[in-house]
């Protein structure tokens, strides 16, 4: 199954050395945003999967707007929207994509509100591919599930707007 999967991330770096001026610490975070977006790439890989990937989270709260995405992966703790309220931007948006959040901080807490808010998963870090994979499966498994009883409720609604008919003639049936 095809489907496109958003992942607004963003690794939070250590504090610049006093050194670093202000130029080299933004070329040290867009390289490690880099290198965050080619891991992304690489799970998915050899897989029939889209991938979109944006390290600002407003700007990936921008791209809901302009594309359907089945799978959403956010990061917990991001500058300026965290996960929680992507998440929240997330499902106004997009009610039917599934939304993942993934974070080192993990707490009970933050996985209570996420699920209560509308996330599929909360996985901690640091996490295997293969985990990722199967969560990604799960989740289209889950869309198609979604998609199929909504279209059965759909058929059954039209059903009952007819009053049932009595007869057993070929024409009938």
């Amino acid at each position: 199954e095809t489907g496109s999967t958003l992942f607004p991330f963003h690794m939070i770096p250590v504090p610049p050395i006093p050194k670093y001026s202000k130029t080299n610490y933004e070329a040290d975070r867009g390289a490690a945003m880099q290198r965050i977006q080619e891991f992304c790439r690489e799970f998915l890989e050899n897989t029939d999967h889209e991938l979109v990937t944006h390290h600002e989270p407003l700007k990936a709260a921008e791209i809901l707007g302009e594309e359907h995405f089945d799978v959403i992966f956010t990061d917990l703790k991001m500058p300026k929207m965290n996960g929680i309220a992507f998440l929240d931007k997330a499902k106004k948006v997009q009610p039917s994509a599934v939304v993942i959040i993934m974070t080192a901080y993990a707490t009970i807490e933050t996985a209570i509100e996420a699920t209560r808010k509308g996330a599929f998963d909360y996985i901690s870090k640091p996490f295997r591919k293969e985990r990722i994979l199967l969560t990604i499966d799960k989740a289209m498994d889950w869309q198609t599930l979604t998609r199929e009883n909504s279209a059965l409720r759909k058929t059954l609604d039209q059903h009952k707007k007819f009053p049932s008919i009595i007869g057993s003639s070929q024409a009938i049936m």
